[in-house]
Formats: structure tokens, sequence, C-alpha cells
């Protein structure tokens, strides 16, 4: 910033070494660095901030509806294949037959796990590439 010229005349007028002027400006620069740096995170945190509370917002939205279609469940019920109603008892193997969409091909007649079955009738299932859907019974078929 100051000439080495001007940085000996301060020096000399505050009694102190060359070598502690340049590390005052120096600190200084730090300073102003980290300030900016804060004032950044700050920022950011305050973004972060916002969308969370949107995603709380709709994770409350969701739960609501959730638990408006369970009450409203019961009418929606489809009938259940008799070999899938007492899958999560048995030890029969089950595997994805009718992919629901095209993320889950590859996935198509491998084994599959059972994680659930919801009230309306469709279960909720990993794949082998570890990816957790939801089927309707049709979509999967039971190996003696």
């Amino acid at each position: 910033m100051y000439s080495p010229l001007i940085k000996k005349v301060i020096a000399k007028a505050c009694n102190v070494s060359i070598n502690e002027c340049v590390e005052v400006q120096r600190l200084k620069l730090e300073v102003q660095r980290l300030t900016q740096e804060n004032q950044e995170l700050t920022v950011k945190a305050q973004e972060y901030q916002q969308e969370n509370q949107e995603l709380q917002k709709k994770l409350t939205q969701l739960r609501m509806q959730l638990a408006n279609l369970s009450d409203y469940s019961s009418s929606l019920t489809s009938p259940v294949p008799n070999n899938l109603t007492s899958l999560n008892q048995s030890s029969s193997t089950v595997v994805l037959v009718n992919s629901p969409n095209q993320q889950l091909e590859a996935d198509q007649g491998k084994p599959v796990e059972l994680l659930n079955q919801l009230p309306n009738g469709t279960w909720h299932i990993k794949v082998k590439s570890g990816v957790k859907v939801i089927v309707k019974p049709e979509a999967l078929k039971v190996l003696a």
C-alpha cells in the first residue's frame, strides 16, 4: 500500500521497526479478509435457514396430506392378491416383475425387500440397487 520510503518515515515517527509496521499492515488485511468471509458465511447461513424453513413447511403439509390420505384409505383399498397378503411373515422370495419406471428396469426380475404394506394395498419395497419405491401388488411376484 505504502512505498518503502513512506513506511520508513511512519516507522520512525511511531518509534517502531519497519517489520512491525509491515506486520500491522498484514494483520489489517487479514482482518478485512476474515470480515468479508464472515459476511459471506452469514448470508449463506441466512439462505440455508430460509430454505430449511420452507422445507419444514412442505414437510408439515405432506404430513397433513398423509394423515388425510390415511383417513380415507379404507375406501381406496384394492383387493390384494392372496399370494401377497402374508409376505411379511413369509420366507418366500419376491421379485419385481413390472417395473413402475425406467429407473428400475435394471432391477426387474430380481428379488426385492418388502419394507411394509401401505393401507391402500400398495407395497413399500427396496430393490436390489438400493432404491426404495412404492409399487402396486401387480408389480410383484412371489416365487415358491
